[in-house]
C-alpha cells in the first residue's frame, strides 16, 4: 500500500476502531479483541500490528508537518473577503486568512483611512460581514477588488478603501 492509499484510509477512518484493521486488510474488530485480551496473540500478528502502528505514526507526523508548512505558506492559506458598513453608510472591503488577527478588535487598521473611521464611530458600531470564505489568495484579491470598484468604496464620499 503506498503513502497516498494509507493517507486516504487514515482520513476516511481516522482514529476510529478499525483503522489498523483497514490498513492491514484484516477483519474489523480483530485488533480491538486483541487489545482487550480476548484472543491469543501470535508473534507475526504483534509484528504486523507494530508495523501498522509505525506506519500510522509516521504518516500522522508527516501530515502534521505538511499542515504546518501549508499554514506557513501564505499562498496556500484559505482567505475570506469581508465588508464593514459604518453608521455613515460608507463601506470598506478587505481580505485576510485570519479574521481575528487582522481585525484585532478594530486596532488592525490604525495606519489606514478606515482606522480613523473606526476610531470615530467605535468598533462596536461597525457592522462586520464575511462575504466569501475558503478562497484562494488570487480569488480573494479578485473579489475584493471587484467589490471596491463596483461600489466605488475607494471614493471618499462612498467608502474607506484606498487604492
Amino acid at each position: 500500500m503506498d503513502y497516498i492509499e494509507i493517507m486516504k484510509n487514515f482520513f476516511e477512518v481516522g482514529f476510529k476502531q478499525g483503522y489498523l484493521e483497514k490498513i492491514m486488510g484484516t477483519s474489523k474488530g480483530k485488533f480491538s479483541e486483541i487489545f482487550r485480551g480476548r484472543i491469543t496473540i501470535s508473534k507475526t500478528l504483534i509484528q504486523q500490528t507494530l508495523e501498522a502502528l509505525y506506519i500510522a505514526r509516521d504518516n500522522i507526523t508527516e501530515t502534521i508537518n505538511r499542515l504546518e508548512e501549508l499554514n506557513m505558506n501564505d499562498e496556500l492559506q484559505t482567505y475570506v473577503v469581508y465588508e464593514f458598513t459604518f453608521p455613515d453608510g460608507k463601506k470598506y472591503y478587505g481580505r485576510t486568512y485570519n479574521v481575528e488577527a487582522r481585525w484585532q478588535g478594530g486596532r488592525g487598521y490604525k495606519t489606514q483611512k478606515v482606522g480613523k473611521a473606526i476610531e470615530k464611530f467605535g468598533w462596536e458600531n461597525v457592522e462586520k460581514r464575511i462575504i466569501a470564505k475558503n478562497l484562494t489568495k488570487e480569488n480573494a484579491e479578485m473579489i475584493e477588488h471587484s467589490l471596491i470598484k463596483g461600489t466605488n468604496s475607494d471614493l471618499e464620499l462612498l467608502g474607506y478603501n484606498e487604492y
